[in-house]
């Protein structure tokens, strides 16, 4: 039920939910705010479960509605450069540490590829899985397709699932596999794959309880979740308010933080939950520019310095209030 200070009544295009994960009814307002992609000048509110801490939009886009939220120049539904090249050192380091055993370096190239990653991380030339069983991939919420092409080509077998038909258009024109819709879907096989990977999507899902475990059907036994969304917990949503686009309020339907997530993912049936929080500079940055349109215009100043926004980003790390979860599990 609704808390004293919010609205009763829903606006047009709009419901009130009970908590995706728990079903509880009441809940406590902690942030309002607009949405600043449509600037349609509605203010809308993130709410927090008052039985299980979990943090959801409510009221929110009614399922039906949800498309219009998402304009045709939505960003990770446009098609990309075809792919993503793997030569030269970022090809070897991306080879050694997510590709098939067929694509790894070997000789001085592993030695080149070895080293490098003593300096820089991996993930820093192009974001990738280890690979995990015999290298089946499905990507929910694939997008466009930027991360299933960089996966083929390190020797994966991948196949992508989006709601958008221009996304799932742009996968299938670079020769990959993909379906329209969501989980489950009865295009997919029971078992069929070792590595499910949740990038950024699962906060867009109306009910990710249900999706979480669908995906879990899905996995061979002794496949993995992986699961990256934003950190409602973090010192960017807190300072930056509606303007971080951790927020993104209302395409963001459910607001995780490290707790909430392993819990939800507990429920879905999973093994081995681990979660741990990361911060990322270049999203703060993001946050910052966007909040000179609003009352932190001095801070965005302060952070279009990139080396301001490293610092920032460490000093949140290290205090557990990163703006990105990253968090895997075991069918």
């Amino acid at each position: 039920m609704p808390a004293p200070d919010s609205p009763t009544t829903a606006p047009d295009g709009f419901e009130f939910v009970t908590c995706p994960a728990c079903g509880g009814e009441r809940f406590t307002v902690t942030h309002q705010g607009r949405d600043w992609i449509l600037n349609s000048g509605a203010t809308m509110q993130v709410v927090k479960c008052d039985a299980c801490g979990l943090h959801y939009t409510n009221p929110r886009p009614r399922v039906e509605h949800l498309g219009k939220y998402y304009e045709n120049g939505y960003a990770p539904h446009q098609s990309e450069r075809e792919g993503d090249t793997l030569d030269g050192l970022k090809g070897l380091v991306l080879r050694d540490a997510f590709g098939a055993p067929s694509t790894r370096p070997t000789g001085a190239g592993l030695a080149v590829a070895r080293a490098v990653s003593l300096i820089k991380l991996p993930e820093s030339f192009g974001f990738g899985v280890p690979y995990h069983g015999s290298g089946r991939l499905l990507d929910f919420g694939c997008g466009a397709g930027k991360f299933l092409r960089r996966m083929h080509a390190l020797g994966w077998d991948v196949t992508g699932i989006d709601f958008s038909e221009a996304a799932v258009g742009a996968v299938r024109a670079a020769g990959l596999k993909a379906f329209r819709g969501t989980l489950p879907n009865a295009a997919l096989a029971p078992g069929s794959f070792d590595v499910v990977a949740m990038r950024h999507s699962l906060e867009h899902v109306p009910d990710p309880l249900p999706v979480l475990r669908a995906a879990r059907d899905l996995l061979a036994p002794g496949g993995r979740l992986l699961v990256q969304v934003p950190n409602h917990a973090s010192w960017e949503v807190d300072y930056f308010g509606d303007a971080s686009p951790r927020l993104d309020i209302p395409r963001h339907l459910t607001h995780f933080t490290p707790p909430t997530l392993s819990a939800l993912l507990d429920r879905a049936g999973y093994r081995n939950v681990r979660a741990k929080q990361v911060c990322r500079s270049n999203w703060i940055r993001k946050a910052a520019l966007l909040s000179e349109r609003g009352p932190k215009r001095a801070m965005g100043n302060v952070f279009r310095n990139s080396l301001a926004c490293r610092i920032a980003a460490k000093i949140a790390e290290a205090r557990g209030r990163g703006n990105e979860i990253i968090a895997t599990a075991d069918r």
